[in-house]
């Protein structure tokens, strides 16, 4: 079974492409990491190639998959909020619970006007 890596990238990154994604990107064609901090890059935001499916079922985003083993949803910070708030793994009164709202927090810090990806990476 794969293991995957997500974050919420900038659309708008140096060699990222979105739209029209040419031959040569379908290789590493990934969105500079905005959101979660360092602090929790090894786990990065938890979620797996299951949350993509669900969201692009649910139909209120732009989805597609951007390389051989990535996908992305595009997102707006309140759209960031939202799905952390509904599927961002927590335990009341645990580490998972801190953690949760770290990176909450760390979310609800980037730029309310500007257009992210969730990526969702599967690790070889």
């Amino acid at each position: 079974m794969p293991s995957y890596r997500s974050w919420i990238g900038d659309k708008h990154s140096a060699g990222f492409y979105w739209d029209d994604i040419p031959e040569e990107a379908h290789k590493g064609n990934q969105p500079n990491w905005k959101a979660p901090s360092a602090k929790h890059w090894y786990r990065g935001l938890g979620f797996g190639y299951g949350l993509y499916k669900i969201l692009e079922k649910e139909g209120r985003y732009s989805c597609r998959q951007l390389d051989w083993g990535g996908w992305g949803i595009l997102v707006s910070r309140e759209d960031c909020l939202e799905i952390w708030d509904k599927y961002g793994s927590r335990r009341p009164g645990s580490k998972t619970d801190e953690r949760h709202a770290e990176i909450r927090a760390e979310i609800a810090r980037l730029a309310p006007d500007k257009e992210y990806v969730l990526f969702i990476a599967e690790q070889p």
